[in-house]
């Protein structure tokens, strides 16, 4: 609730501080007043447009605070932007001569945006050419869903929504698409297959190459062997190697009997002799198992070929293939429990799609109904207000389900028969954008969450019995809110908890706009100026009469039959 409005060298105004209570205020006073000067500086603390030419004549800058009261169901909002806790919060902007402007919140430097985010949650403000939260669409479908008593059922929606949405990433985390994945898994049970066929052992091809050699040049060497052993054993052209050997062994044991150094080279000759009868007899050996074998050089050719195909698709040797065969064993695992748990996720995201397809239809069947009572509520709200003949209409557009469900609402009006109607920010009077606010709003009232209603040019050429029910209609938002009026008419005046008067004056060759709060015969000079210009008996006693009767009118308009206080809707 606004408690406080300082302003400072604000246009025509030096230096006023003005109070506001529960219920009905409202701002009285001649044409040219200033009255929706304190709007428009009220508008500036709220993050609006300030600039350097709202600054009185001769200030060197300009200074606007609005001190609020913060209700207890404003806490979770508040504590979105990061002020939890506050219980009160003061809104202050300042201009330069310069033009340049300074925000602060709570004495803390913040910015323009800053403020209006805040502003949001704390006052609406309804004025020709401001910008509304009721001109977006988003806020007509929240207001339809309050009206109707929809949170729960919208809530529902989206918490079915956000678990589509979770369902589906982890999908993506997992490799969304199925056929891609059983593609790879049955590229990786090949490989492995592939792999393990071949029966790969460690040493097996330098094994194989070297079998190959012997096999192939099995002539070749059978004639090195033959040519080996008769020279170590059968002897060429003379005597055999390991005779000569064992006659020089002999020999030089005789002449160690003369000479014992000889002994040493006698035991080397004499062992030379042994190696090279062991070397004729393993030559003789090997030359009986040599033999050439054209089928196995085949095996072994072919064999060479095949681990030289898995080289080329596996590794540069045998153990990397081994090691993709690990990796490729791994990754087929990992696929296969990846497989299940997106069988399983999947599963949950069909039925998370069900179950948002069948709340979305149940909210949007709700909203339909509700969205023609509302409709018909606002008309009939707007006919009271003087405007017979006008269209009010809440639009529902399908489109993809979402958080919000799964159509667009929007509010149309028309003001005159004949015409189209079109969206709440087309409307051109802002006599006519202030009623069928205040019509909204008091459809709307215990839906509506904003804790602060301000209202210009709401009376713009509103008279009689119209002005009757506009009067009744604020102080019944009063009520449930806290509104802000600036008014011509006596009737509202009348019907206010709270009256300020705004006068202005010359002092010292400068005029400047003065506040007064006004109670008793005060206030009802006011309304008796607002009735017929002056303050005649007959206005004064008229003017009496209208602040004896606006209880009354509040309470006959609370007993109207007309659901002062929607919260639920057609089910």
């Amino acid at each position: 609730m606004l408690r406080e409005l300082y302003v400072e060298d604000f246009g025509l105004i030096e230096r006023e501080r003005l109070s506001f209570g529960p219920g009905l205020n409202v701002l009285s006073g001649e044409t040219g007043a200033g009255k929706s000067l304190f709007l428009e500086a009220l508008g500036a603390a709220l993050g609006g447009r300030a600039g350097a030419e709202m600054l009185r004549a001769g200030a060197q800058r300009a200074r606007v605070e609005a001190l609020f009261e913060v209700p207890p169901r404003l806490a979770p909002g508040l504590a979105v932007l990061g002020l939890e806790g506050e219980e009160e919060l003061v809104l202050t902007r300042e201009v330069g001569r310069e033009g340049r402007s300074v925000a602060r919140l709570n004495g803390r430097p913040a910015t323009a945006s800053g403020l209006r985010q805040v502003a949001e949650l704390l006052v609406a403000v309804h004025a020709q050419h401001e910008h509304q939260t009721l001109f977006r669409p988003e806020r007509h479908r929240q207001l339809l869903d309050a009206f109707a008593g929809l949170e729960e059922v919208r809530e529902g929606v989206a918490a079915a929504f956000r678990q589509g949405r979770t369902l589906e990433r982890e999908l993506a985390e997992l490799g969304r698409d199925p056929a891609e994945r059983q593609r790879r898994q049955e590229l990786l049970r090949h490989q492995l297959a592939e792999i393990d066929q071949a029966q790969l052992r460690p040493g097996e091809e330098e094994e194989l190459r070297e079998e190959l050699v012997r096999l192939s040049n099995a002539v070749r060497l059978e004639q090195a062997l033959e040519t080996a052993h008769a020279a170590l054993f059968e002897g060429l052209r003379g005597e055999a190697a390991v005779d000569l050997l064992g006659r020089g062994a002999a020999a030089l044991g005789e002449a160690a009997a003369f000479d014992r150094r000889l002994e040493e080279l006698r035991a080397v000759v004499e062992e030379a002799a042994g190696q090279v009868a062991e070397a004729a007899r393993e030559i003789s050996r090997h030359r009986s198992e040599l033999r050439f074998d054209p089928q196995r050089i085949g095996e072994i050719e072919g064999r060479l070929e095949d681990l030289a195909d898995l080289h080329r698709k596996y590794g540069r040797d045998l153990d990397a293939v081994r090691q993709f065969r690990e990796r490729a064993a791994g990754e087929l695992a990992q696929a296969e429990e990846t497989a299940q748990r997106a069988a399983a996720v999947q599963e949950r995201a069909q039925a998370a799609r069900g179950d948002l397809d069948r709340l979305a239809a149940e909210l949007s069947r709700r909203r339909g109904a509700a969205a023609r009572e509302l409709a018909d509520l606002v008309a009939a709200e707007l006919g009271e207000l003087g405007m017979p003949g006008t269209v009010f209409q809440v639009v529902l557009a399908p489109r993809e389900v979402s958080e919000a469900g799964g159509e667009e609402v929007e509010f149309l009006f028309s003001a005159n028969p004949g015409e189209p109607p079109r969206p709440l920010a087309r409307i051109a009077s802002g006599g006519e954008l202030s009623r069928v606010m205040l019509a909204l709003r008091k459809v709307l009232a215990a839906a509506d969450q904003i804790p602060t209603l301000v209202f210009d040019e709401v009376d713009a050429g509103v008279g009689g019995r119209a002005a009757t029910a506009l009067a009744a209609r604020l102080a019944f938002l009063g009520g449930s809110h806290q509104v802000v009026a600036v008014t011509h008419l006596a009737q509202v005046a009348a019907a206010a908890d709270r009256h300020i008067c705004l006068e202005k004056e010359v002092q010292g060759g400068r005029t400047r706009t003065r506040a007064r709060e006004l109670a008793g015969e005060e206030r009802a000079a006011e309304i008796a100026r607002m009735l017929d210009g002056g303050k005649s008996p007959l206005a004064l006693e008229h003017a009496r009469e209208l602040m004896r009767r606006g209880p009354q009118a509040v309470s006959a308009e609370a007993q109207s039959g007309r659901r002062p206080f929607p919260g639920t809707g057609s089910p």
